[in-house]
């Protein structure tokens, strides 16, 4: 199974899969190679498939069941077992092809149990360990895709996919919330006189808003903490990976800096990064990638097989 080409049928599905579910993610993946592309292409529609088949369940024990059905199938892709799904065919290409440690695609799957069993998120620490599970290890499977000149860089790439998340929940606030689910943690709401409950009157009301958009800053900072270490990685990175790598980065961090700037209409309407925007953050991320010449000259890329599994948890 390792050494195979995908399928193009599997890699159209997984292309149409990235294609529906994010634009940011699909502008970033053009500057991949084709073969790295693919791989990608294949990693993101199983984390769609995960997040859809939950979403689509109609009750807690729906989606409970739904998760067991996933990390069943989930293992059966590493153990080799055949199947027809789509999905799980191009899935288990991947983690063969280059060596994907199962801890990761099952920790984003204890991520989404977090989600069903409606857990409470009272510190700054149960909030990155879930986006360390949801996002971060969707960095570090990216990882082994790419290529990494050393190790050390592992942190960086679980940085950046926690920094993504923080992102998205700011963004996504009140429709979160519409789904019974709160990401700010109860101590930073607690501090401003918020909970749980009041979070939703706060966010319909203009002065009340201000005390939740605090706290959503707060979280964007943190964010903007992880995009540093997430851009001090790029070295270790390939150039072309490094460029989308960068790109996403970009288009990413510009959705929190929108937030900012809307203060609290921000979540009148879903905050997207316009088709100007993102050409100017291509232009960033290439900017970016062009600091790290100096470092490409003195020591030539070349790739380290990546043997550690990065559990950069609280």
């Amino acid at each position: 199974m390792r050494d195979l080409v995908l399928p193009q049928n599997l890699r159209d599905y997984c292309e149409n899969e990235i294609r529906r579910g994010s634009k940011s993610f699909s502008l970033a993946s053009r500057f991949f190679g084709r073969d790295v592309q693919t791989a990608v292409f294949a990693v993101y529609a199983w984390c769609r498939h995960c997040d859809d088949a939950i979403d689509r369940a109609n009750s807690r024990k729906e989606q409970l069941e739904q998760l067991e059905e996933l990390e069943r199938q989930t293992r059966d892709a590493y153990a080799g077992t055949a199947t027809s799904h789509p999905v799980f065919r191009s899935f288990q290409w991947v983690v063969h092809r280059y060596e994907i440690p199962q801890h990761y695609p099952l920790e984003l799957l204890e991520g989404m149990r977090m989600d069903t069993q409606g857990f409470v998120y009272q510190s700054w620490n149960d909030l990155n360990l879930y986006c360390y599970r949801v996002a971060g290890v969707v960095g570090l499977m990216m990882t082994h895709i790419m290529g990494l000149r050393s190790e050390s860089a592992l942190k960086n790439a679980s940085d950046l996919g926690c920094a993504m998340q923080l992102t998205n929940i700011a963004r996504d606030v009140g429709e979160d919330l519409s789904l019974g689910r709160v990401y700010l943690p109860a101590e930073w709401l607690l501090e401003e006189g918020l909970d749980q409950n009041t979070l939703k009157i706060g966010i319909g009301h203009e002065a009340e808003s201000q005390k939740v958009l605090r706290v959503v800053k707060r979280m964007l900072d943190q964010a903007d903490a992880l995009y540093a270490s997430g851009v001090q990685g790029l070295p270790a990175l390939h150039w072309r990976a490094a460029l989308a790598v960068s790109v996403a980065q970009s288009v990413y961090r510009e959705i929190g800096q929108l937030i900012r700037k809307q203060n609290a209409r921000a979540w009148n309407q879903r905050t997207v990064v316009s088709v100007t925007r993102k050409g100017i953050c291509v232009m960033t991320g290439l900017l970016r990638l062009l600091k790290t010449v100096p470092v490409r000259f003195r020591s030539p890329w070349q790739s380290v097989k990546i043997q550690q599994v990065w559990r950069g948890t609280p």
